[in-house]
């Protein structure tokens, strides 16, 4: 939990068995309480080194594409009483920091007007 707001990741992947667990890794675990996986469709390894990684693990059984691996993500997340916030812009590959990583931080560090970079 962040500031009393739960904190669910929600990584889309599809063929990500060798990129999930070095993305995973650099997750602020201190402060999230969940990760899903939506796997889509994936030939590769992915659903077994999420389920390795003890990650929450969904699966398309075919390749649904990006939208729809989306709309699994947020639906799961919604579930779990997530807060959503989409912070992709600007992120072209898994292993970068989203721009809202800035606003995490001063979150934790409870600089003021932190709260409203990160839910606002």
């Amino acid at each position: 939990m962040l500031n009393g707001k739960r904190i669910v990741v929600v990584m889309p992947a599809y063929n990500a068995a060798k990129t999930l667990s070095q993305t995973y890794s650099e997750l602020p675990r201190d402060v999230v309480d969940d990760v899903i996986v939506v796997d889509d469709g994936s030939s590769d390894e992915t659903v077994r080194v999420a389920q390795d990684l003890g990650l929450i693990v969904f699966r398309h059984g075919e390749n649904m594409g990006y939208g729809k691996n989306q709309k699994t993500c947020y639906r799961e997340a919604l579930k779990r009483d997530a807060l959503l916030r989409d912070r992709q812009d600007g992120v072209s590959a898994m292993s970068q920091r989203a721009p809202g990583d800035a606003a995490l931080r001063r979150a934790r560090r409870g600089t003021p007007g932190s709260t409203r970079d990160w839910w606002g």
